[in-house]
């Protein structure tokens, strides 16, 4: 993230939200499209066949999630699944003028905040190197790239993904209200 800037956010149906997406909207209220028939619909304008993506009834609840970016990090993933950020030594490495390496560093607080603030990592469009954690972004890395002995430096992108925020279309369809979850859905 640069400077003071808010995180953008952008929001999705939660029953789009799969490897293959459509592209965010700044709100759930983009997403609506009502029809001459009565019919709302969720649509997704960069599709040139008609673009419905779910037909949706008056009165109808469904879940939208919002994902804002948490910047990105470079870190240096281990052949064991391990990585380091940036400027951290290796623990066994062995200075030849100054002695022993000094005690690690703590990690950059703006970069382990961001780390922490976030709970999705994704690294270039390789989807089987994301994660819910560095850790496990680290691990899948290792897994399918082989880093070599020294390792491997790679970017990291990392998101908030948020719980489901539930809306409730209108009797028109043309506009959404929060709502609580549906009793099926209020333990979750």
């Amino acid at each position: 993230m640069t400077g003071h800037s808010a995180p953008s956010r952008e929001w999705w149906p939660d029953a789009l939200v799969d490897e293959v997406m459509p592209a965010g909207r700044a709100t759930p209220q983009a997403w609506l499209a009502p029809g001459r028939d009565g019919v709302t619909r969720a649509k997704d304008e960069d599709d040139t066949e008609g673009g419905v993506i779910i037909t949706l009834s008056p009165g109808e609840v469904l879940a939208f999630v919002y994902s804002e970016k948490r910047g990105s990090a470079e870190i240096t993933v281990m052949p064991d699944g391990t990585w380091k950020g940036p400027g951290e030594r290796d623990r066994f490495t062995i200075d030849m003028f100054d002695g022993p390496p000094p005690p690690r560093p703590e990690p950059d607080a703006s970069v382990g905040d961001r780390i922490a603030a976030a709970n999705a990592f994704f690294g270039g469009d390789e989807n089987e190197w994301m994660g819910d954690t560095m850790d496990e972004f680290a691990r899948n890395f290792a897994d399918t790239e082989r880093p070599g002995p020294e390792g491997t430096l790679t970017e990291v992108d990392m998101y908030f993904w948020s719980p489901p925020h539930w809306f409730q279309v209108s009797a028109d369809g043309a506009s959404l209200s929060p709502c609580a979850a549906p009793e099926k859905d209020a333990g979750a």
